[in-house]
């Protein structure tokens, strides 16, 4: 979790530059998760994290963790939907983000899932 994390906050921008899924694949594959039959969206993490072991963690009371991934479905003008990953302190996908939302549309949404790697 450790070397996923410092390989997000070493290569985020500082605003999103739409390569969501890729920075946190890499992210994974920095901290040696294989991301082998990965998917090209973000929104179809949810599926893949957790056929690779990932669990689901309940948004009632959610306490975020580092390394806890965030996957938020596709909506209106955003088609592959968005992924992020907690760094212990802010979330983190292509950019540092204000929150684990990434922007007003998942906000708006709120159709999104956590996943945690036990």
């Amino acid at each position: 979790i450790d070397a996923a994390v410092d390989y997000l906050i070493s290569n985020a921008h500082s605003s999103s530059v739409g390569s969501c899924a890729m920075y946190v694949r890499q992210a994974l594959e920095a901290g040696g998760f294989s991301t082998d039959g990965r998917p090209a969206s973000a929104c179809d993490y949810d599926t893949y994290l957790e056929s690779r072991g990932f669990h689901k963690v309940s948004n009632d009371n959610y306490e975020p963790r580092k390394g806890d991934i965030v996957v938020h479905e596709a909506t209106e003008g955003h088609p592959y939907g968005h992924i992020a990953m907690y760094s212990g302190t802010q979330w983190i996908s292509d950019f540092v983000q204000r929150d684990m939302f990434g922007g007003q549309s998942y906000r708006d949404a709120q159709n999104y899932t956590i996943w945690r790697q036990y």
